[in-house]
């Protein structure tokens, strides 16, 4: 076995998931919706899908999630559509990310095509009010 093979055995995918979405939610992403795919397809566990609010936007999110999936452990298969901005893939096997643009994301319909998919919650990080000192 590979030593990359080994480090993916070793990987909570779910928990990469969930650690992305809260990232997402933190750099006030919209609409993240985490997908288990496990019992779907065979090449991948999880779906992150959220929306960014601009192309800059969009590249520092993918920036963001990058670093986080880079120390995961995941080895990085790969990455599209940052340079034109309206969709960013990040794929990592057992984690996949798709960043979207309002209008890409509601002419590919990811959620709607892989509705079959169980959603999982993931915890929200707190509003800038509660981290603020009264």
């Amino acid at each position: 076995m590979t030593e990359a093979a080994a480090q993916t055995e070793e990987v909570d995918g779910r928990a990469i998931a969930e650690q992305i979405a809260r990232f997402l939610d933190s750099k006030r992403a919209e609409e993240i919706v985490i997908l288990d795919v496990q019992q779907l397809i065979q090449i991948s566990g999880y779906f992150v899908i959220a929306t960014g609010t601009s192309q800059r936007g969009l590249n520092t999110l993918g920036d963001g999630v990058a670093e986080i999936l880079k120390k995961s452990g995941l080895p990085r298969l790969s990455t599209a559509g940052a340079r034109e901005g309206r969709w960013i893939c990040l794929d990592y096997g057992e984690v996949v990310v798709h960043l979207f643009d309002r209008d890409t994301r509601l002419f590919y319909e990811l959620d709607e095509l892989w509705g079959d998919a169980p959603r999982l919650d993931f915890e929200r990080a707190p509003a800038p009010e509660a981290d603020a000192e009264v």
